[in-house]
């Protein structure tokens, strides 16, 4: 019916089991907690996206928010006491961050362009987002309160999507800075 579902299976692919049969509503964007009990994706069976939470059998499924702007892309800390999304209550897409429990939601950035996909360091040290502050899309850092925000890609061409190395080291992210889109790599200092 050309709808998202999200389905969990073992790694060699077999137990393929569908969590949430909402014929009605995309479902996108899983992320298990750092301690593989709950899984947080974005929903929009209350007709816009919004954040959910559940067991990772499928029980227990509650939404963590619910305002009539989208919500998307959810990142846990790595202490599982946190996520950090997108959200567009604000106008335009920044970074949020609230209880994992859906509580204490904070907007993190302000800046008027669009500051999205946020994904938590493993040490829990900095935050890496995508914005299109500077003019064109880049890939940003800030600590977890959202104060030090620095663009960490500073290049003309298309940054998206940072993924951070087990260590925290170094980021990856996708760019069209060769003309093709590609994988870059760059070490993060501490």
């Amino acid at each position: 019916d050309g709808k998202l579902q999200l389905d969990v299976m073992n790694a060699d692919g077999s137990g393929q089991k569908n969590l949430l049969p909402h014929k009605n509503a995309f479902e996108e964007s899983p992320r298990y907690s750092p301690d593989g009990q709950r899984i947080a994706w974005t929903s929009t069976r209350n007709k816009n996206q919004d954040i959910w939470v559940m067991n990772v059998d499928g029980s227990n499924q509650k939404p963590l928010t619910s305002d009539l702007a989208i919500d998307n892309a959810p990142t846990w800390s790595p202490d599982g006491k946190q996520i950090a999304f997108t959200s567009a209550r604000s106008g335009n897409l920044d970074i949020w961050v609230m209880n994992a429990d859906g509580s204490g939601q904070k907007r993190l950035t302000t800046d008027p362009k669009m500051d999205y996909w946020p994904v938590w360091s493993p040490d829990g040290k900095h935050i890496a987002f995508t914005s299109n502050r500077d003019g064109n899309y880049e890939i940003y850092l800030m600590n977890p309160d959202g104060t030090n925000q620095r663009n960490i890609s500073r290049h003309v061409g298309n940054d998206n999507f940072a993924t951070w190395s087990p260590d925290s080291r170094r980021l990856a992210w996708i760019s069209n800075r060769d003309g093709e889109y590609g994988i870059y790599v760059a070490a993060i200092g501490k």
